[in-house]
């Protein structure tokens, strides 16, 4: 199985765990990354993941998030194809731009996106 998190997601361990719905998101993906580690399950990283990162004001936060990345199997690069689908996500489902950039690539390449922004469907 591949998954694909988005940039909330590597953040959520340094959120305040007193929050229940906080806590049990750490908790659940702390128990994912504990299986990336131990290669039950391989992580894809994208372009979108690095331009967040770099973005991120908090340096120790940057260099939790981009340990990640040596852990993918896949790293996933803008291409024409990603981008139009980006596109036609934002577009049709009403999605942010970086919220699409996210997704488009996880469809091209079949793996399941953990994403804190599905609650907001």
């Amino acid at each position: 199985m591949k998954v694909y998190f988005d940039n909330c997601c590597y953040n959520r361990p340094f959120d305040d765990p007193k929050v229940i719905d906080i806590r049990r998101e750490i908790e659940s993906i702390i128990s994912i990354q504990n299986h990336i580690k131990d290669n039950h399950i391989d992580l894809v990283w994208s372009h979108v993941n690095d331009d967040e990162n770099d973005a991120n004001p908090f340096k120790d936060r940057r260099e939790s998030v981009v340990i990640w990345k040596y852990f993918a199997v896949e790293i996933c690069k803008l291409n024409e194809d990603i981008l139009q689908m980006a596109i036609e996500l934002s577009e049709k489902h009403k999605l942010h731009s970086k919220d699409a950039l996210h997704i488009a690539p996880s469809i091209f390449l079949v793996v399941i996106v953990l994403s804190l922004l599905i609650r907001r469907f």
